[in-house]
């Protein structure tokens, strides 16, 4: 009867394993869509886009990019910038621009693009940012619409936050809308800067909520599953697995609190940037020994304990 239990229990326990690693991928996973319409030196032409039929657009392609400037959007008005314009291509990490000149992941700077708007009256849109290096300020037709961290060209001034933004602008009668994005980095090993996406003002606040609603579902069913694991090892503390699938699922909900969609910041919005990635990169290499242990201790002939040995170092 107990051996019954014991491979009933396995059973459980690797289903759960199971939906959770479903739970992960789903989550994780976007669909790629090639997007016909991208910026071409600093200007996209949006006139034709219907975002009711086509939904929010993301504006890669190629933008004007001064490095070591951080310029607003009164400089573009009162002085000619194009000597130290080049263009860099949008999502990426920095490396090289367009025009083949290296840049350095650390550092300031400024990005820039012009949209050509769909024609329309008092019309309201809105922008998403997500990762745009460790701090950035951004303006949308003159005005300061949304930051995150703060900018500066000194490393010891600037403030990282990964944050993500959503902010929203009205229409001009020119239809044309100039974004301006000071960025810095001093911190971010990858230096990257992610796609921002466009569209209509209820699009990109949808967008946002199920976002957030995905992460907070999640979250929360890794916390109970957490929860429920160490109140079987509670009654039961000579069966250790319950304790590792615990103690991974714990971790595994703290990760998804940091990363996609930052849900953390919704929690703590002034968490220093410094801890965030300590947090961040601790979950991985503390969840991953316990998952292992866990496999362990359900298979413990068919996994070696050296290979458990090597993660607990590790």
């Amino acid at each position: 009867m107990l051996q019954k239990n014991n491979v009933f229990r396995k059973k459980i326990n690797v289903f759960l394993l199971f939906v959770i690693v479903t739970m992960f991928f789903l989550y994780n996973f976007e669909i790629k869509e090639t997007s016909v319409i991208k910026a071409y030196e600093g200007k996209i032409d949006l006139s034709n886009c219907n975002f009711e039929k086509d939904g929010p657009i993301k504006l890669d392609g190629q933008w004007e990019l001064y490095w070591g400037k951080l310029l607003e959007p009164k400089d573009f008005r009162d002085n000619d910038q194009n000597d130290t314009m080049d263009y860099i291509n949008i999502p990426n990490s920095l490396k090289t621009t367009v025009n083949n000149n290296n840049i350095s992941k650390y550092g300031c700077g400024t990005m820039r693009l012009v949209i050509k708007m769909p024609p329309s009256q008092d019309k309201i849109y809105g922008i998403k940012t997500q990762s745009i290096l460790s701090a950035s300020k951004v303006w949308i037709n003159g005005k300061l619409v949304t930051s995150a961290g703060l900018v500066s060209e000194d490393a010891n001034n600037a403030i990282g936050s990964y944050q993500h933004q959503i902010a929203f602008f009205e229409s001009n009668p020119n239809n044309e809308a100039e974004i301006v994005v000071q960025m810095s980095n001093f911190n971010n090993v990858t230096g990257k800067v992610a796609s921002i996406l466009l569209g209509n003002a209820n699009q990109i606040k949808r967008e946002y909520i199920m976002g957030m609603a995905s992460d907070t579902f999640i979250i929360g069913a890794l916390f109970i599953m957490a929860m429920y694991h160490f109140a079987l090892y509670y009654k039961r503390p000579k069966y250790k697995a319950t304790l590792y699938f615990g103690v991974f699922c714990f971790f595994t909900a703290i990760r998804n609190a940091l990363v996609g969609k930052r849900f953390i910041f919704e929690v703590f919005p002034n968490i220093p940037f410094a801890l965030f990635n300590k947090i961040a990169y601790l979950t991985v290499y503390i969840a991953f020994p316990f998952i292992v242990m866990f496999f362990k201790e359900l298979f413990p002939k068919q996994l070696s304990s050296k290979i458990v040995d090597v993660m607990k170092i590790v």
